[in-house]
């Protein structure tokens, strides 16, 4: 049984029971996946913004393309006018590492290191325990 069912932005393989991710292209021309053209700085935006990711598993990977966003913002390109260079060699780096992320698994359950310490207790005292 090799389905995959979508739950909470995520995608769940059950048969290896790991979550996954799908990125969406549709929306992004072709010529800026492919780095032919530098995108606008709207364009990256938009792009950005697209990646979701409610539980943070990717947050080193999406903060990299918000560093090279602040760095165009910062150089002045208006949102309408493509990016510099410079900028265009590191997100084209950033897109190919984007596209990676389809054949990402991150396990469901990870098992503790040692013993599992509670961190309440319900008895009727109600104190933590030592």
């Amino acid at each position: 049984m090799n389905t995959t069912e979508r739950t909470l932005g995520l995608m769940f393989h059950p048969s290896d029971d790991t979550f996954g991710f799908k990125i969406s292209f549709n929306r992004v021309p072709q010529e800026v996946l492919n780095g032919s053209e530098a995108p606008t700085k709207a364009k990256m935006l938009s792009l950005i913004m697209s990646v979701y990711d409610l539980h943070g598993f990717l947050s080193p990977f999406i903060i990299k393309s918000k560093i090279i966003f602040q760095d165009v913002h910062r150089s002045g390109v208006e949102w309408n006018d493509h990016i510099r260079p410079e900028e265009h060699a590191r997100w084209v780096r950033w897109l190919d590492e984007l596209k990676l992320l389809a054949s990402l698994r991150i396990p469901r359950h990870y098992a503790a290191a040692g013993p599992w310490t509670p961190c309440y207790d319900d008895s009727a005292d109600g104190k933590l325990p030592v």
